[in-house]
């Protein structure tokens, strides 16, 4: 878990540098999977080629209880060779799940890497899918399976 935390204040030390905000812009996105939090929104800081976010949203929702999911992450369009800026690789850490508790459901945090198509390319506005490997550890239960992307960015 504490590697966790970590990681997270290293990236956004990194996602908030004025040199890496010097030609960048903000962007909101709203959808379901790991870049909006389960149920959620994200807010990032956007370039050309990549996305670095920080997302929130509902994970579950079960009778009196719900579990809310926070995370960080990265996408990238130029990481391998493609030739446009519409297919993204992502790194996200956070919510990868949900565990059972005295007083309802807890999140299960972890990490994951994935896939994401931008329609309009990474850089516009627009529609985006993916999908996301994931694999994290709780107090009392593993988490592993995947998470299916949709969403819009602004």
């Amino acid at each position: 878990m504490n590697i966790i935390y970590k990681s997270s204040l290293f990236s956004i030390v990194l996602a908030l540098s004025p040199q890496s905000l010097a030609d960048n812009k903000y962007t909101l996105g709203l959808g379901v999977g790991t870049m909006y939090g389960g149920l959620g929104m994200n807010a990032g800081v956007q370039s050309d080629v990549d996305i670095k976010y920080v997302s929130a949203g509902i994970l579950q929702l079960s009778g009196s209880s719900t579990t809310y999911g926070l995370g960080l992450g990265w996408i990238t369009t130029d990481l391998f060779d493609f030739q446009s800026k519409k297919h993204g690789i992502n790194i996200y850490v956070g919510a990868v799940g949900t565990e059972n508790s005295f007083d309802g459901n807890d999140p299960v945090y972890g990490g994951g890497l994935g896939y994401s198509y931008f329609f309009s390319g990474i850089d516009q506005s627009g529609f985006n899918i993916g999908f996301t490997l994931l694999a994290g550890k709780g107090s009392e239960e593993s988490a592993t399976g995947a998470f299916i992307q949709a969403g819009y960015q602004f």
